[in-house]
């Protein structure tokens, strides 16, 4: 060990300092900010955005970011100015749900890549994100990171009982900050109207799904109709991703079992151990395919402009699933296509109230043993409400309305004025929420 860290090590073990001041404080301008680190769940990062830009700050925070401006889409970034007086920045380096979870823990070994193919993947590289993120912006030098920091908060699109790091110690769970819809989509066709394989594809459901993620499936096995031939090829997340536990837990496929993905070869290449997508371009048959087996995309993004490359004339069809943001952000617009699932298309209403199952319980974490009086805990608690005596946040009158995060929603979320609506929001407000899952698994039913 250097010298800083057998310092470090030493006051650990004499509980005077916790891992997660290892955030430590950051100079600007003369004013000394308490840094605290954020990761997680990139399908949450848009309401993330609202609550900091309006209601975690005192007022409108300051910006940094490598390059451009911040929005709800931007991954990487800090804001800093004050929260109820006291100086503070927060640094986000969204990595995944997974990844988050992982982070926090300090993982040593990470989440391996499992699968070697020919885009040159190293199959012993670890998931970006973990066991640290590397990406955190540098407060004094924009363009430079920060790295080797334990995160003091990460945001999860399920709960750490069902993640990859099930086993291991048991986070500080601030309880369920909002509920995330996701949705399945079916690739580009620009004459799908004469190619029944894909025409005649407008509905998935759970038991079906769970073949198409162990390997590509005839049309026919979807549709019904044996002139439908063509195969179904499946993109998808990799394991650092929430998006891809709540796909595995809501077919019943289970959240260890290898799937079988592809890539787009032309668009898609491997860089720092994340598959990454370039532009999208035409798909002319299976050899435009490269598969990538139990691995996938480090974001939601890759996943969604997979769907814009347009399959006309090759013979296959191309599936994905996608958090709302992503698939209507992207994927559709791109001429992707939205598919029901079990007959019910995904709407706020429709998840709501219990009828549409493919979503899951958002959790804020902290590490573990984190205190409420400490930097971390104290962002999590304004961001959740300041809640009393232990409770966390749940599902409707389980929640509270005080929180940033709450705030947040605006009249979206499930909060539309003239009631239960098909608005797609990217993710609901607990508080409306009539239905709920046992666990992060299961069909979801009103209570």
């Amino acid at each position: 060990m250097k010298c800083n860290q057998l310092i470090t090590a030493a006051l650990l073990s004499l509980g005077l300092i916790s891992a997660a001041s290892a955030s430590s404080t950051a100079t600007i301008g003369g004013t000394t900010y308490t840094v605290v680190y954020v990761t997680g769940s990139t399908a949450f990062r848009a309401n993330v955005y609202t609550a900091v830009n309006s209601y975690v700050f005192d007022s409108t925070p300051t910006y940094q970011v490598a390059s451009g401006s911040v929005s709800g889409s931007t991954g990487v970034y800090n804001a800093y100015g004050t929260i109820g007086g006291a100086p503070y920045l927060l640094s986000f380096d969204f990595t995944g749900s997974e990844a988050g979870i992982a982070a926090l823990e300090n993982l040593s070994t990470g989440i391996p890549n499992a699968y070697n193919n020919g885009l040159g993947n190293n199959p012993s590289a670890v998931l970006p994100g973990t066991p640290l993120p590397q990406g955190f912006v540098n407060p004094n030098n924009v363009t430079a990171t920060v790295s080797g920091i334990v995160p003091d908060l990460a945001l999860a699109d399920t709960s750490q009982a069902v993640s990859l790091s099930a086993t291991k110690p048991a986070l500080t769970d601030y309880g369920i900050v909002g509920v995330i819809p996701f949705e399945w989509v079916k690739g580009k066709n620009s004459t799908g109207s004469s190619f029944s394989s894909w025409n005649d594809l407008t509905n998935v459901t759970q038991p079906q799904l769970t073949y198409e993620l162990a390997g590509a499936q005839k049309a026919s096995f979807f549709t019904g109709n044996p002139a439908d031939t063509a195969k179904v090829y499946l993109f998808g997340r990799n394991k650092g991703s929430g998006t891809r536990v709540n796909t595995l837990l809501d077919t019943y496929y289970g959240v260890n079992v290898g799937v079988i993905q592809y890539a787009v070869t032309a668009s898609t290449s491997y860089s720092a151990g994340a598959l990454t997508f370039g532009s999208a371009t035409a798909i002319t048959g299976l050899s435009s395919l490269t598969k990538v087996g139990n691995d996938g995309f480090d974001s939601g993004s890759g996943v969604a402009k997979s769907l814009t490359c347009d399959t006309t004339g090759s013979g296959l069809v191309t599936l994905g699933y996608a958090g709302i943001s992503d698939a209507t952000g992207t994927a559709i617009p791109g001429g992707a296509v939205a598919l029901s699932l079990d007959g019910i298309y995904e709407s706020d209403a429709s998840v709501i109230s219990g009828a549409y199952s493919f979503w899951g319980h958002e959790h804020l974490y902290g590490t573990p043993s984190q205190s409420t009086s400490s930097p971390g805990g104290f962002v999590a608690n304004k961001l959740t409400g300041f809640i009393a005596n232990g409770v966390n946040e749940g599902l409707g009158a389980n929640s509270t309305a005080a929180g940033a995060l709450e705030n947040s929603f605006g009249t979206g979320g499930g909060r539309e004025t003239t009631g239960l609506t098909t608005t797609q929001s990217t993710a609901i407000d607990p508080t409306v929420m009539l239905a709920d899952k046992p666990s992060d698994s299961g069909y979801p039913s009103q209570q």
